[in-house]
């Protein structure tokens, strides 16, 4: 069988999907908002369905990569004059309110 090379394999698709979900993982991997030692992946998969004379392949390449989740999300909640004050009025639905006045000042 011949050396595949990578690199120009699919005309240069498997090289373009895999630098792409790395690009995702690593911009994962940079944002403070998720935790820093779950791991990521990237899953690769090549398709090859031939032809009934097996002188033809078509190729599919599909790529995926499980990234770690977001840490949490804020939902800010003002009614009216309470605005300019600050004030908490209300309540997020998921019942958790942060003052993020306090968590700037700590």
């Amino acid at each position: 069988m011949k050396h595949i090379n990578i690199e120009q394999f699919s005309n240069g698709e498997l090289t373009q999907q895999i630098n792409r979900e790395m690009e995702a993982v690593a911009r994962n991997i940079a944002d403070p908002n998720t935790e820093a030692k779950t791991t990521r992946k990237i899953t690769v998969t090549i398709t090859l369905k031939p032809n009934e004379q097996r002188d033809f392949i078509t190729t599919s390449i599909t790529t995926k990569s499980t990234l770690a989740p977001t840490l949490g999300a804020v939902t800010a909640l003002a009614v009216g004059k309470n605005l300019k004050t600050g004030e908490i009025v209300g309540q997020a639905s998921g019942g958790n309110v942060v003052d993020l006045r306090k968590a700037r000042e700590a």
